[in-house]
């Protein structure tokens, strides 16, 4: 029974923080909000036929004047302004 009361919150402190590492790791692993905007510059380029380059500078530059941050979920609104 003693054993049972070291053993048990010791396995709960693992797996909470092994949820919690996870939960950060995802968190920071999908960080290419930018490669996103190249993309969306390289299209819009081929569309209206400049170089993907000056579009992606221009996404960049609108997108620091206007405070709008790039959002991998759409589901959450409040990610999209900053500021």
């Amino acid at each position: 029974m003693r054993k049972l009361r070291i053993i048990i919150p010791i396995a709960i402190a693992v797996v909470v923080v092994t949820a919690i590492g996870f939960g950060v790791a995802f968190a920071q692993g999908n960080e290419k909000g930018d490669s996103n905007a190249s993309r969306l510059a390289a299209k819009v380029a081929e569309i209206l036929g400049l170089d993907a380059a000056v579009v992606d500078d221009a996404i960049k530059q609108a997108r620091k004047s206007s405070g709008m941050k790039l959002s991998r979920r759409s589901s959450m609104p409040w990610l999209k302004r900053v500021g």
